[in-house]
């Protein structure tokens, strides 16, 4: 399958999924429902920050993190998306690489999300000045 082709075929799957569970679906509560939220531990002044929560259809997940990986590897478009996730990924540590792709596949949900309740086409260079 070509890369444009699956790209296409995940958006449907992404643009048709929301309709299947609820036509109630927040777009800020997106990405949780998704389980690309990190989970929470808090007891008294702690709140530590743990894995993501994989809660969810794992099906969505991995389609969401695929794209996010494919937008900021060497072949994905230069977008705002894959210059916010690189920037992400530079402020280093071990897991920097992988916090970015969760961070780009979280926002990705959200602005599918946007994009279809809005109807409106995506824009890639947005808000770029």
């Amino acid at each position: 399958m070509s890369g444009k082709r699956m790209s296409e075929s995940m958006a449907c799957d992404l643009l048709f999924y929301p309709c299947r569970c609820s036509s109630t679906l927040d777009r800020l509560v997106i990405a949780a429902y998704f389980g690309l939220v990190p989970k929470r531990d808090q007891s008294g002044d702690t709140d530590k920050q743990l894995r993501i929560s994989k809660a969810g259809d794992s099906y969505m997940r991995r389609l969401l993190v695929n794209a996010a990986q494919y937008i900021l590897g060497p072949f994905g478009p230069d977008c705002a998306l894959k210059r916010q996730g690189l920037k992400l990924a530079e402020r280093g540590g071990s897991r920097a690489k992988k916090k970015a792709v969760i961070a780009i596949a979280r926002k990705l949900s959200v602005l599918m999300l946007a994009l279809w309740y809005d109807e409106e086409l995506y824009e890639p260079e947005r808000g770029i000045a």
